[in-house]
């Protein structure tokens, strides 16, 4: 796993670029059935992948950010909010 972080002192942004090595899961074709995807293993089933930011410095962001959804555009997320 790889992280860069990109600032410019002509922007308020701050960009992390984050690279994850290879998950292994076993990809599945077809339907499947609720009883099939019970008994499927960890490694078979899809993964979630969660990074975790601890900002420093009294860093405020008013329980807002902005993720990148899929690489098709930044969507606006706000903390513990559902």
């Amino acid at each position: 796993m790889s992280i860069s972080v990109n600032l410019n002192k002509f922007s308020e942004l701050v960009t992390f670029d984050t690279v994850i090595n290879q998950i292994p899961i076993l990809i599945s074709h077809g339907e499947r059935t609720k009883q099939e995807f019970a008994q499927e293993t960890k490694e078979q089933k899809g993964k979630d992948v969660m990074i975790n930011w601890d900002f420093q410095d009294s860093f405020d962001t008013d329980n807002k950010l902005w993720v990148d959804a899929n690489g098709l555009f930044m969507h606006q997320k706000e903390l513990w909010k559902r």
